[in-house]
């Protein structure tokens, strides 16, 4: 597990001005042809050859972080997003656990954790993993963001 310096991203022009803010990955400076929401990587980690992604879409007094998990090949395997309508968030790495767990703060002094997981698991759309986190619509997913223990 390490903080990915070699991912960057460049800002896609947005269509219109209330369109959720789009991003392309860079490696090393290349384009990956890989497009993502989000304005703003705060970080990137590398993880047995994923790479997990942190971006806010700089909106102010309603920040979201969403999460990307990206396989080698810079695909999207999964997204999650962490916030709530009038919050205001500032991201920061607390710590990278071995193997495959990583802690961070987003909202308030709460801390969240992100565990990847083997590999997908079975999740039920109906519920959320806990209360802030929002997935696009699925049955699968491939990390777990939760608070914690």
């Amino acid at each position: 597990m390490r903080i990915a310096t070699e991912i960057t991203v460049r800002r896609c022009e947005a269509q219109q001005d209330d369109d959720i803010p789009q991003c392309e990955l860079l490696v090393a400076g290349a384009v990956t042809g890989c497009r993502l929401s989000g304005a703003i990587l705060e970080a990137a980690v590398e993880v047995a050859g994923k790479y997990l992604l942190f971006m806010t879409d700089d909106v102010p007094f309603e920040e979201t972080l969403t999460l990307h998990l990206l396989d080698g090949q810079f695909r999207l395997l999964d997204s999650a997003s962490v916030g709530r309508a009038y919050a205001t968030g500032v991201f920061s790495l607390v710590e990278l656990r071995e193997p495959d767990e990583l802690v961070f703060r987003f909202i308030g002094e709460t801390p969240w954790a992100a565990k990847l997981l083997d590999g997908p698991a079975l999740r039920v759309p109906l519920y959320a993993e806990a209360p802030g986190v929002t997935r696009p619509f699925g049955f699968t997913r491939h990390f777990i963001v939760r608070h914690p223990a």
